[in-house]
C-alpha cells in the first residue's frame, strides 16, 4: 500500500511539474501558438485582467490566442491592408468580447443555436455557407459548426447589446438629437425642414423608398400603423435613429400594396464608440 502511495506521489509529482513546465513555455512565447491554444483552454490559462473601478475580470489566453490567430491570418490574406499591431488589436477584440458578455449578463440577453441558424439561413445561400465554411477554416482554422458557435453567436449576441444600449438611452447625445426633431415635427415644422436641421443624410428626406407590405418587417414594422402623410415615432435601426413618414400607397392589378417611404435619419453612437468609451476607463493587466 505505502509503495503504491509513493508511485502515486511521483505520478502526480511529475504531471504537476509538467503543468507547470507547460504554462512557463506558454508565458515565455516559446511554444506554436495553434499548440498553445489548444493547451491553454485545457488548463484555463489567464491572459491578463480587465479592471474597473469596481470589479475586475479575468482574460483567458484561449480566447486572446483565437483572435491573435484570425488577425494574423486576415494580415497573411490582405497584406495590403493596414490593420495595425496584431497583439493591440487581438487585446482589444478579447477585452471587447469579454465586455460584451458582461453586458449581456446585466441585459439578461442571450442567443441560442436557433437564433444562429436562423440568422444564417435568412442571410446566406448554400453557396454562400460554403464560402462561409472555407472563410472560417482559412482564417479562424474553425469548423464550421465552430464558427457559428463562437464568431456568429458572439457578433449577434453584440448587436442585440448595441441595440440595448441605445434602447436605454446611453447614447444621450444621439436621442436628444431625434427627440428635438420629433418635437418639431409635432409642432407642426415641415418634415423637409426638420431634415435639413437635425438629419445626418437629408437626401433621405427628399428620396423616396418603395417598400411592399410583406417588407414591413423588424424596424420598417411601425409602417404597418402610419396613414399617409404621418409620421413615425422615433425607430432605433443599426447605428442610427430614424423617423419614417409615409407618403403614398399604391395598389396594383394583383391588389399587392406597394408603400412610398422617406425618412429623417440621425446618426447614433457605434458600439464601438460605446467600447472606445469603456476600455479608456479601464486599466489592462497582462500576463502574456
Amino acid at each position: 500500500m505505502k509503495k503504491k502511495l509513493i508511485i502515486l506521489s511521483i505520478i502526480l509529482a511529475v504531471l504537476a511539474l509538467a503543468s507547470w513546465l507547460t504554462v512557463r513555455l506558454i508565458y515565455s512565447h516559446k511554444m506554436p501558438i495553434s499548440l498553445a491554444g489548444i493547451l491553454s483552454r485545457f488548463y484555463n490559462i489567464k491572459a491578463g485582467e480587465v479592471i474597473e473601478a469596481n470589479n475586475t475580470y479575468v482574460v483567458y489566453l484561449a480566447d486572446y490566442l483565437r483572435h491573435y490567430r484570425a488577425l494574423e491570418n486576415f494580415k497573411q490574406n490582405f497584406p495590403e491592408t493596414n490593420t495595425g499591431d496584431v497583439s493591440d488589436l487581438a487585446w482589444q477584440a478579447a477585452v471587447k468580447e469579454l465586455w460584451v458578455q458582461n453586458l449581456a449578463k446585466n441585459f439578461d440577453i442571450t442567443v441560442d443555436k436557433a437564433e444562429v441558424e436562423q440568422y444564417l439561413g435568412v442571410s446566406l445561400s448554400k453557396e454562400d455557407l460554403d464560402k462561409l465554411e472555407l472563410f472560417a477554416k482559412e482564417n479562424y482554422k474553425l469548423s464550421l459548426e465552430s464558427f457559428k458557435d463562437k464568431i456568429v453567436k458572439a457578433n449577434l449576441l453584440e448587436v442585440k447589446v448595441y441595440q440595448k444600449l441605445l434602447e436605454n438611452y446611453n447614447d444621450k447625445e444621439g436621442i436628444t438629437k431625434a427627440q428635438d426633431a420629433y418635437a418639431a415635427l409635432e409642432a407642426g415644422e415641415d418634415f423637409l425642414s426638420v431634415a435639413q436641421k437635425y438629419s445626418t443624410m437629408p437626401e433621405t428626406a427628399e428620396t423616396s423608398i418603395w417598400l411592399k407590405e410583406e417588407e414591413l418587417l423588424g424596424f420598417y414594422e411601425p409602417i404597418k400603423e402610419m396613414e399617409i402623410g404621418k409620421f413615425s415615432k422615433i425607430v432605433i435601426v443599426p447605428q442610427a435613429y430614424v423617423i419614417w413618414k409615409l407618403e403614398n400607397i399604391v395598389t396594383d392589378e394583383n391588389s399587392q400594396k406597394s408603400l412610398e417611404i422617406r425618412s429623417i435619419v440621425i446618426d447614433a453612437k457605434t458600439m464601438d464608440d460605446f467600447f472606445k468609451q469603456y476600455f479608456a476607463i479601464t486599466r489592462l493587466n497582462k500576463f502574456y
